[in-house]
């Protein structure tokens, strides 16, 4: 017998990318995300498993309470997501963003160093809560304002 799965849903508060290597990734207006590509114009976009990285603004929020320069795009994902609680998703779940674009969650994201010059506390900080990798199953097009809900494979 198929369970369905209790419906979480989130909105989108922003879609960041970066052409190049680094941080921040720079909010846009909307992006297209592509299958098994990724977001459109961003440089970690690619046939890989890491296609799209969502980070919780709610951890935004923790840390900008701690002093730290943090905002939508700065630690480097590429969608930033309030209300959706990330402790109840598990590789295998389908996020649907918009109207059409589903995404797969993969794994959780892991803190590096790269996000030191930001600030040196932030790897340690955001250990256990850096967000989740998911690659792209169904293309659409994803804008600031949008819901994320998660869906029955």
């Amino acid at each position: 017998m198929h369970q369905e799965l209790e419906p979480l849903e989130g909105t989108i508060l922003a879609v960041s990318v970066r052409p190049s290597r680094g941080i921040p990734k720079l909010p846009q207006a909307e992006v297209r995300i592509l299958p098994d590509y990724g977001l459109e114009g961003d440089r970690h976009a690619g046939s890989r498993m890491r296609q799209v990285s969502l980070l919780e603004a709610e951890v935004l929020d923790d840390l900008a309470a701690e002093g730290m320069p943090v905002g939508p795009g700065v630690l480097g994902e590429n969608i930033t997501v309030r209300g959706l609680p990330f402790r109840l998703l598990r590789p295998g779940d389908r996020l649907r963003l918009g109207a059409t674009a589903l995404l797969e969650v993969v794994e959780p994201r892991t803190p590096c160093r790269t996000l030191t010059p930001v600030d040196a506390r932030l790897p340690t900080a955001i250990e256990g809560r850096a967000g989740l990798l998911c690659r792209v199953l169904e293309e659409g097009t994803v804008a600031s304002g949008d819901t994320i809900t998660r869906v029955d494979a």
